[in-house]
């Protein structure tokens, strides 16, 4: 049985490591967090610091690990780049462009040196955020360039905000390096996944995404239709990048932000998207999307099909606590179908206000309206 070393362990990875055992291959993961529940699906948990390089060529050589693939998160992405080349395994990009792709900052630069539509912004540090920010207009937006998930981002009004903004994205960051944008009020979020070969999209998945209230996490995806040109538009953006970095066969996860009609593209990345997000494809559009993506991962041939009836009306929602207290457990309103359920902590456990307990895909009628989200959802806990 061929070893896979999945670099992660976080529920975010629970789909990729589900498929990965369907198709027959032993799943090591490694991640020391106690809060990883991805572990449980694997044939093997490694509780280990997955940022030390040295630790991970330690694993792959003592398990005579076949394959490597990233979690969901930048980081894993970069280091299974670096195991994939270091041992000849793979079809992943090398080092240097997956450093492009999964770093605020060079991304943002490339952006912005290749005319790729993104919203006017600079990257900067704290000594000189002030100087490079003189010709950005108020609101801004702050970003780590290292966190993911909305931690750190805010949106600011003043300099005085700014300074402060800075600040604590320092401290959450660790890092002394932002990128600041202009800050594209009441813009549609647009997520984009597409597996491409030889740089050009032969499959694409388009969703409209919505953060939680007062932060940036997002917390609801739902498939959506898009007009032909508009999904030209932003199909044509992500093969331009795909073919400047000459991207390797696979997956390219987009995110957009559309105002007046314009894509602004967010980020783009390599990693498969986190909470639930390859179910909610591989559901909704009946395709075998993250078996795809792995083939991608490993090299193989990548072939969409069809594996199961279209869902137009789906969606995906993170649950979150709505007070502080013990999590007693999912009520879903019988309007609802659940599709898929996923847990991310256990009944009677306590939890804080805002953080993530349960992730459903489901349906509900026809096509949600962002109006009906919010009172059908959040779902009592």
């Amino acid at each position: 049985m061929k070893k896979v070393l999945l670099i992660g362990g976080s529920h975010r990875d629970i789909p990729i490591i589900k498929t990965l055992k369907r198709l027959g291959f032993f799943v090591i993961t490694v991640g020391y967090r106690n809060y990883y529940i991805g572990y449980k699906y694997a044939d093997l948990a490694i509780k280990e610091d997955f940022s030390d390089e040295n630790k991970l060529h330690r694993i792959v050589e003592d398990f005579s690990v076949d394959h490597v693939v990233a979690g969901s998160g930048d980081l894993p992405y970069i280091l299974a780049s670096k195991i994939s080349h270091r041992y000849g395994m793979g079809n992943l990009d090398n080092p240097e462009i997956a450093y492009i792709i999964h770093t605020k900052d060079r991304f943002k630069e490339f952006c912005v040196e290749h005319n790729i539509p993104t919203p006017k912004g600079v990257v900067c540090s704290i000594e000189n955020f002030l100087e490079r920010t003189k010709d950005l207009k108020f609101p801004l937006i702050v970003k780590p360039i290292n966190l993911s998930g909305g931690k750190g981002i805010s949106v600011v009004s003043s300099k005085k905000e700014l300074e402060n903004a800075i600040k604590r994205a320092s401290e959450l960051s660790g890092k002394n390096t932002f990128v600041i944008e202009e800050y594209l009020e009441k813009g549609k979020i647009i997520a984009l996944s597409t597996i491409i070969k030889s740089q050009k999209v032969v499959y694409s998945f388009v969703a409209e995404e919505f953060t939680a209230k007062d932060s940036f996490f997002i917390q609801t995806t739902i498939k959506t239709m898009m007009e032909t040109q508009k999904i030209n538009s932003i199909i044509n953006i992500v093969e331009k990048i795909s073919k400047l970095l000459n991207l390797k066969d696979g997956l390219v996860h987009a995110q957009f932000i559309e105002k007046n009609g314009n894509p602004f593209v967010l980020e783009l990345t390599r990693r498969i998207p986190g909470d639930l997000f390859p179910t909610l494809i591989d559901i909704s559009d009946g395709v075998n999307y993250t078996e795809s993506v792995i083939n991608g991962y490993l090299g193989k041939e990548i072939s969409i099909r069809r594996q199961g009836p279209q869902i137009d009306n789906a969606f995906r929602h993170n649950i979150l606590a709505v007070k502080n207290g013990i999590y007693k457990g999912l009520k879903i309103p019988s309007s609802i179908r659940v599709l898929e359920q996923l847990e991310i902590i256990e009944p009677s456990t306590y939890t804080k206000s805002g953080n993530q307990v349960a992730i459903i895909i489901g349906t509900y009628k026809d096509q949600l309206s962002l109006k009906e989200i919010e009172s059908i959802i959040p779902i009592t806990v």
